[in-house]
């Protein structure tokens, strides 16, 4: 072997090598970007039912104050709030099911606090049981607890995909 083919030899060994260390650094920017846009996905769907939540809620405490305010409360009312509870709770069992699903990506601290919200809506006594106003208001403020809590989780769900830092990596890039 002459120095000719000892450095072809060389360099196509370098070559070789430098490839692999490419493909691994690829390999682990697209396992990354995968892993983002997942969780961003799963993110998404989280806030859009934490918010479906809330609104079903709010409409059963707004038909409520409906019932409470014509005075026409009575068996078949009673009935059908007890359906929009039970509903409540499907939903929010539905929820919970998704949570668990997508428990691989989403942070244990977060998980917790998904669950912890779920837990507070399902242990509310059923709305079918409010007939006076102060009642009403006492579930209008639980409301707003979980509008509270929700904001925290979306906080805590921004923090997690560094939002923020992101938002302004592209300001820099576009200005």
């Amino acid at each position: 072997m002459d120095f000719k083919d000892f450095f072809a030899l060389l360099f196509s060994f370098l070559a070789f090598v430098l490839s692999l260390l490419i493909y691994k650094q690829n390999k682990h920017f697209e396992n990354e970007n995968h892993i983002f846009k997942l969780k961003i996905d799963t993110y998404l769907s989280i806030l859009r039912e934490l918010q479906k939540l809330i609104n079903l809620l709010d409409k059963n405490i707004n038909y409520l104050k409906d019932v409470i305010a014509t005075g026409k409360y009575g068996s078949e009312i009673e009935n059908k709030l007890s359906e929009e509870a039970d509903i409540v709770d499907e939903k929010c069992g539905e929820f919970q099911d998704f949570i668990v699903t997508n428990s691989l990506i989403i942070p244990e601290n977060i998980l917790n606090e998904l669950m912890a919200f779920c837990d507070k809506v399902m242990a509310t006594d059923s709305i079918d049981g409010i007939d006076t106003e102060d009642e009403i208001k006492m579930a209008e403020k639980f409301i707003d607890d979980l509008i509270l809590d929700a904001d925290k989780i979306n906080e805590h769900l921004r923090v997690d995909l560094q939002i923020n830092k992101l938002n302004n990596s592209l300001y820099k890039r576009l200005v």
